[in-house]
């Protein structure tokens, strides 16, 4: 999946991204008693995913900012993969990991799930609150929103498929006061990966929500609905 977006701007701007975490991979902990995190690193064009379920499925979701000419393009790539026993699985690619693009892997097993991003590339995380999981009426998470230019929102709920959009905040009808704030409800999202079913109209938990913002700081978010 490409989406074109205009080298004057968000190339410039990513010129200037700066590191603000001393590491390139981060995942999310493991409670007492549970499985350990998955961890993501990279070889050329493969993807290695170690610390998963020995026979387990793995979704895999990566987002770049890759250049194609006087244009930059965001690239999606997602699939699921299947351990044979030994505890990782990998993934080549169709070239080599871009150095822009934070990656994501969920252990559909265990419910863990963790991040990384290429060396050369620096990315923040951030943590997600009320202001990102929008409640409706029934008390459930049904919208989903990210400060930004444009943010890729990603669900994954294990056992059922994926789903993925990529927004502006010009095209995601925001109120006046929230200018600059893609965001979508969570029914308006697209299947990936293969999912055949539609999106559900709201999260429930164990639900996976992937977010990522390409601006003057690459940002990215990955939360597990409790």
């Amino acid at each position: 999946m490409r989406i074109g977006l205009g080298r004057t701007g968000l190339t410039a701007v990513l010129g200037m991204v700066v590191a603000l975490l001393s590491s390139a991979s981060a995942a999310l902990a493991a409670p007492p008693g549970s499985s350990a995190p998955p961890v993501i690193t990279f070889n050329g064009s493969v993807v290695q995913i170690a610390s998963v379920t020995p026979k387990g499925t793995v979704f895999v979701y990566g987002i770049a900012m890759e250049p194609t000419g006087w244009m930059n393009a965001i690239v999606r790539r997602a699939t699921y993969l299947t351990d044979s026993g030994g505890g990782a699985v990998s993934w080549t690619i169709d070239k080599p990991v871009p150095v822009r693009s934070v990656w994501f892997a969920v252990d559909l097993t265990s419910g863990m799930a963790a991040t990384a991003y290429p060396d050369g590339f620096s990315a923040a995380s951030l943590s997600l609150g009320d202001a990102n999981l929008r409640k409706g009426l029934s008390g459930d998470i049904e919208e989903l929103a990210m400060s930004g230019y444009a943010v890729d929102f990603a669900v994954v709920r294990p056992g059922r498929g994926a789903w993925a959009r990529y927004v502006h905040w010009d095209a995601s009808n925001e109120l006046p006061n929230e200018r600059g704030t893609p965001h979508l409800k969570v029914l308006d999202l697209l299947p990936v990966a293969g999912t055949k079913d539609s999106p559900p109209p709201a999260m429930k938990p164990g639900d996976v929500v992937l977010m990522t913002t390409f601006a003057m700081t690459t940002r990215y978010a990955i939360t597990v609905v409790k």
